[in-house]
């Protein structure tokens, strides 16, 4: 088995690790560095949620609920995603490409919820869904990645419209879709990190076999 824990099945088994990560075919190293960038997210997921409900809960003007219900129900789904998604990557079960998918689309739902539920995009914390599409960038192929970047811009687009129009607040159509750009340029540029990574994991693989050949 892989070094991640993820086992060999033939062809198809291994087609489908290959096709989780951004480039062909995949590599020991590529999928750990797969499954060590969503650990890294999931701790993301802990670390905002231990952040902003002491600050939600002291009515802090950086982080004021405007849905208190919403945003606290939010934060605690938010919470138990995490939990559950650490106990998944500790298995590593399901697969790679499973996990990623399932983590990162949820993300993108829960976290225009949180944004809008806070104080809007007129506070910043729309900056926190840049953390999920860097990360597609780093385990999707980059159709994979472009789409859930594109549904973080609809998350963030649709949301504003709705902090704006139903909400009240100030219109800030134009941080939204700063945030929108900025997470498109950070999601192809982890993408092709990771394609650059995985090229030269392979190729010292290649050395190392012909060397002790």
């Amino acid at each position: 088995s892989y070094e991640t824990g993820d086992s060999i099945e033939p062809a198809a088994g291994r087609a489908g690790e290959r096709e989780a990560f951004a480039i062909e075919p995949g590599t020991r190293s590529v999928i750990a560095q797969g499954w060590r960038a969503l650990g890294l997210l999931n701790t993301f997921r802990f670390a905002l949620v231990l952040l902003l409900t002491p600050l939600t809960a002291l009515r802090s003007p950086e982080v004021s609920a405007q849905i208190p219900g919403v945003l606290q129900g939010a934060l605690l789904l938010y919470f138990l995603l995490a939990g559950l998604w650490a106990i998944t990557l500790s298995a590593r079960r399901p697969s790679l490409k499973i996990q990623s998918r399932a983590q990162l689309l949820l993300d993108v739902a829960v976290l225009s919820v949180i944004i809008v539920a806070g104080r809007g995009y007129g506070s910043g914390l729309s900056v926190v869904m840049l953390m999920p599409v860097a990360v597609a960038g780093m385990v999707m192929p980059r159709r994979g990645a472009e789409f859930t970047a594109a549904l973080a811009t609809f998350g963030l687009l649709t949301g504003e419209v709705i902090d704006h129009l139903l909400l009240g607040s100030p219109p800030a159509y134009t941080q939204a879709g700063a945030i929108a750009l900025m997470g498109f340029i950070a999601t192809l540029s982890m993408n092709f990190l990771a394609s650059r990574l995985d090229e030269s994991a392979r190729l010292a693989e290649q050395r190392l076999a012909g060397s002790s050949s």
